[in-house]
């Protein structure tokens, strides 16, 4: 159990009936105890996804235990582990998890923190032999990690390009939060990635010291969560992780972060593009054990979520303090959180935006909320719990382990859903008023808080200094409020009787059923019990922007959001944002090149809502003015400062590389918000969304006995309709035809990034798309073996390709990468050699084989998934035939290594690519 709308996942509404209050109760569900050597093991049986078991390794120690000489270690064993072990050398500890189809980084990951090492496999457990094997893997990683000194030096490299990737300004940003968030204390001293310097010279003496002391049979354990037999587990723990420690184990002391008494932190930059401002007040943590911190805990949601709506409320009237405000809790480590409380500004109202935030957290705490706040706020929590214990039976292993990693650092109590959904639904009838003005108080009056502006370096903008911040800080505080009336109202969705149309043509087809409606829309239903209470809509149709002339096409880029933002029917934005408290509907839509549609998500209850929603929002579209001149001014401020960031920049430069520089692949500019009003956006919304008769609906999900039939003719087939049929227009975007180098000089970076793009000459068939997705698999194995493991290099490499019939010759094979400046030239030759090699089939048939049995693994789990169907038949109906889905025995015949070399020498020209980078144009 974790903090709310994180551990909040099993609830079940359910009437209370008793006199006694109900407490928490640690699962009988869940089997824990303490081997012999003090290790604690926690086993728990989960359905989802079948066949398939999650297991982490938690090491309770992290960079916090380091000593002076060993900053980064905790963070390094943790890349030795993957590095060599006694029973596994080298690499093949890897290769062994890839070979039953296991994916790093997916499937095979670790993680190290302040104060903890998690290691975590998604195995198999329909094969007995490979099963047992992961925990073997475990227990090598507890006891037996070998750190030979080739290993430890090679992996220097990799570690510091790590360190090297973190560089920029989320670090300088990151460097200057610390005294503000962890003040003087021991985190300030010990982030985990460490000490270059350190780092440098790591010896396996130095790794095994760290090692040896906290990787200790009493200061771990092991997480079991899957679709397995308990005993069968437990005998596997019983065989590998009883064994006997060689040193003896001290506890590590507490640390705590450092307290604040107001300090003020103004940190500029020449890369920054936006101003916010936050206030971090710290707090003690208290983990949920029983009925009295579960309340507080649920006391805090509400308090943050408050919070949260009052400043939505606020940046959505005329001339607003703050563009976009923010309150949520956020852990640190064991014992400490913060509660962040902030907002973005405006340039021109930075003082008065400062004094906003504080003045809602004093105007909470003098005031407290109104009912229907508080009512508000609970419905979102009931709906969020409702929905979690609804689908309870589609949890997936990774979740529940999560929690019982926090029962095992944090403490926090793992129940069963019927014993905290009673106390749960006991608790939340009791919260008052007075809870929520007590927890208010407590907020604001703690001192214990540190205040943090970020800003850009720009001229003629005035940043407050920490003096002029501190007087507005203290008159905001000192200024008497003006007390308004509390308004007890809840608005009202009043809707005039939809237009009904009919259902004309009815059609069974293999996964689904197909409708033709009176207006034209086809809608497409398959109902599944994947997940119980779970509901997607996505509407969609071919056209999109490319059927835009210029003025309608900027247009576009601003309408939607505008418009989800302006309300709903006569209900102004305020009043919708109370409306959908506690409606579980997602809304989305979108205009891209070539389509245009809508994607929702919503349950069994929320359904017939979000029909209407849908109905409203396509046949009654309107811009709320001050929604529109709030987000101009909002645009107009980012497009000013965009050219601040290195990144933006960069990724423009590619653009306009790849598109030879075509119109449509440029960044809007001041100009562009010029040409366009209010009525613009309204009518660039109606050029793509008003013909709803060439759109098609897929609907997947828990639709049994919903008369979606009846649905479908009330709230979609009455949806006014043109007769047309649209078909996208190639906007004739040409790739180079010679190799293109260019580098983009900006920022402080310690790094380069690079982009290496090929263009896909070859035809779509989806045999084709399978293959070249394919591709991207093999050669992300390749680079991180050649350029990461052998050379150090780099830390991350990602290869990317996309082949889609829609794209209209826009698909590439992208290497993405950052490295040592001093090493850029010789990183991207080997690069170069390795396409060129796997050209060639030069290329083990082990890496095949991974992708393949990846595949395989994945299989099964992916196709009991909404979201798979969902996304599957919108492709197949936008595509045509030519899209299906592959067996495991069709995608291994089909990426054979004959087939795959002909395919690449067929779909890449290792002569024909994009080459940019991005370069400091000085060093920090």
């Amino acid at each position: 159990m974790k903090k709310m709308k994180i551990f909040i996942t099993t609830l079940l509404l359910v009437v209370v009936t008793g006199l006694n209050a109900a407490d928490l109760k640690v699962s009988g569900e869940l089997e824990q105890g303490k081997l012999k050597n003090g290790m604690k093991y926690y086993i728990y049986k989960n359905k989802k996804p079948e066949d398939k078991a999650y297991l982490s390794l938690i090491v309770n120690a992290g960079s916090l235990q380091e000593d002076e000489d060993q900053l980064g270690m905790a963070h390094f064993i943790e890349h030795m582990a993957f590095n060599g072990t006694k029973s596994y050398p080298g690499n093949m500890l890897v290769k062994h998890l890839q070979s039953i189809g296991m994916n790093f980084g997916a499937d095979l990951n670790a993680f190290t923190g302040f104060d903890r090492t998690i290691y975590k496999l998604q195995v198999p457990t329909d094969r007995t032999e490979e099963f047992e094997k992961s925990f073997e893997v475990l227990k090598e990683w507890a006891n037996d990690i070998t750190f030979f000194s080739k290993d430890t030096i090679d992996e220097r490299g990799v570690i510091l390009e790590e360190w090297r990737l973190r560089q920029g300004l989320s670090q300088r940003i990151s460097d200057a939060q610390k005294k503000a968030v962890y003040g003087k204390s021991r985190y300030t001293e010990r982030f985990p990635i460490g000490d270059p310097d350190i780092i440098k010279n790591a010896t396996p003496e130095l790794l095994k010291r760290y090692y040896h002391k906290w990787y200790h049979p009493k200061n771990m354990a092991v997480v079991a969560v899957g679709d397995f037999d308990k005993n069968h587990v437990k005998a596997l723990l019983e065989k590998y992780f009883d064994y006997d420690s060689n040193y003896e184990f001290k506890e590590s002391p507490k640390y705590r972060i450092g307290k604040s008494n107001g300090e003020i932190t103004v940190f500029t930059d020449p890369e920054i593009t936006s101003i916010t401002f936050d206030i971090l007040t710290k707090e003690s943590l208290e983990p949920i054990q029983d009925r009295e911190s579960y309340k507080r805990a649920i006391i805090d949601e509400i308090y943050a979520g408050l919070l949260q709506s009052r400043f939505d409320s606020i940046s959505k009237k005329a001339d607003p303090t703050i563009g976009k405000g923010y309150s949520y809790p956020v852990d640190l480590g064991k014992y400490d959180s913060v509660q962040v409380t902030g907002a973005m500004l405006r340039e021109k109202e930075i003082e008065s935006g400062i004094s906003e935030v504080i003045r809602q957290m004093k105007k909470l705490s003098v005031y407290g909320p109104t009912s229907w706040e508080i009512d508000g706020e609970k419905s979102e929590l009931l709906m969020f719990m409702e929905n979690a214990y609804k689908n309870r039976e589609s949890r997936e292993h990774s979740d529940i382990a999560s929690e019982i990693e926090a029962d095992y650092l944090e403490g926090y109590i793992f129940t069963d859903i019927e014993n905290e959904a009673e106390v749960f639904r006991e608790i939340i009838k009791e919260i008052s008023y007075k809870d929520i003005l007590e927890k208010a108080k407590e907020v604001y009056e703690n001192s214990n808080k540190a205040f943090f502006l970020t800003a850009p370096q720009k001229k003629n903008l005035h940043i407050p200094t920490k003096d002029e911040i501190k007087k507005i800080i203290e008159n905001t505080k000192n200024k008497k409020l003006l007390e308004v009336g509390k308004n007890s109202k809840k608005p009202v969705l009043r809707v005039k009787n939809f237009s009904e149309g009919e259902i004309t043509d009815k059609i069974q087809e293999t996964d689904f059923l197909r409708y033709k409606l009176s207006n034209n829309m086809e809608v497409i239903i398959k109902e599944t019990d994947f997940d119980k209470d779970k509901i997607l809509i996505k509407l969609f149709s071919k056209g999109g922007s490319s059927l835009m002339d210029e003025k309608a096409y900027i247009a576009s880029k601003l309408a939607l959001p505008v418009i989800l933002s302006s309300g709903i029917g006569n209900l102004s934005p305020v009043e919708t944002d109370i409306y959908m408290k506690g409606k579980n509907i997602q809304f989305h839509p979108y205009i891209s090149d070539y389509t245009e549609g809508i994607d929702m998500e919503t349950d069994r209850e929320n359904l017939v809502t979000a029909l209407k929603i849908l109905n409203i929002f396509l046949t009654q579209p309107k811009v709320d003015k001050d929604i529109y001149e709030n987000f101009i001014v909002l645009q107009k401020q980012y497009i000013n400062n965009r050219k601040n960031s290195p990144k933006t920049l960069y990724r423009d430069k590619i653009k306009e590389i790849v598109s030879s520089n075509h119109p449509r692949r440029k960044p809007l500019t001041l100009e562009d918000l010029n040409k366009i009003s209010e009525k613009d956006l309204i009518e660039a919304f109606r050029d793509r969304f008003s013909g709803i008769g060439d759109f098609q609906a897929v609907i997947v999900g828990s639709t049994r006995d919903m008369d979606m039939e009846n649905l479908m003719q009330k709230y979609l087939a009455g949806i006014p309709s043109k007769d047309i049929s649209e078909s996208p227009k190639n906007l004739d975007v040409k790739f180079p035809k010679e190799v293109t180098r260019e580098n983009v000089k900006k920022g402080t970076d310690k790094k380069v990034s690079v982009n290496l793009i090929y263009p896909y000459k070859g035809k779509y068939t989806y045999e084709n798309r399978v293959k070249y997705l394919g591709v991207a698999k093999i050669l992300d194995m390749i680079l991180l073996e050649e350029i990461r493991e052998k050379i150090g290099g780099i830390y991350t490499i990602y290869a990317d390709t996309e082949l889609s019939p829609l794209n209209f010759g826009e698909n590439y094979l992208t290497i993405s990468y950052s490295t040592d400046p001093k090493k850029a030239d010789m990183v991207t030759q080997e690069i170069k050699k390795v396409l060129k090699n796997a050209l060639e089939g030069n290329f083990e048939d082990r890496i095949l084989k991974s992708v393949v049995e990846n595949y395989a693994f994945n299989y099964d789990s992916i196709l009991k998934k909404n979201e798979f169907w969902i996304d599957y038949i919108s492709k197949r109906e936008g595509f045509g035939d030519n899209f299906r889905i592959f067996s495991p025995e069709k995608y291994k015949k089909t990426l054979n290594r004959e087939n795959m070399i002909k395919f690449m020498n067929y779909a890449v020209d290792s002569e024909n690519y994009i080459e940019v980078r991005l370069i400091p144009e000085k060093s920090e």
